[in-house]
């Protein structure tokens, strides 16, 4: 299974709509741990990590908020879903790179 997946393309061909139904066919092995996360409203970058901490029930508490959101995420199997990245694609895709390489390095660890 891959790790991290982009769907791209011009809007309106159906990006969201093939995320979800994938998001859906794979929630049993997330054990229901699987986040959709929109962007869209965001008009600051710099709160990609709050919106993601905030989709999975955490509230922010550290000096590094992405520190803080990778702890927090720990050994659990997630799936997150993030949509209308466009506006926010630097952040976002940075944050993406993160959580995938830290789950990488825990399975690693095991």
């Amino acid at each position: 299974m891959w790790r991290f997946v982009c769907i791209v393309g011009p809007g309106g061909i159906g990006k969201t709509t093939v995320a979800i139904s994938v998001a859906h066919t794979l929630i049993d092995g997330f054990h229901d741990a699987v986040f959709f996360i929109d962007l869209a409203a965001l008009t600051d970058p710099q709160l990609v990590t709050t919106a993601v901490a905030s989709a999975l029930g955490y509230t922010l508490q550290t000096q590094d908020p992405l520190v803080g959101l990778l702890a927090f995420i720990g050994d659990r199997k997630i799936l997150l879903v993030l949509d209308n990245c466009e506006h926010v694609i630097s952040v976002a895709a940075a944050l993406a790179e993160r959580v995938v390489s830290f789950a990488f390095r825990r399975d690693c660890e095991r």
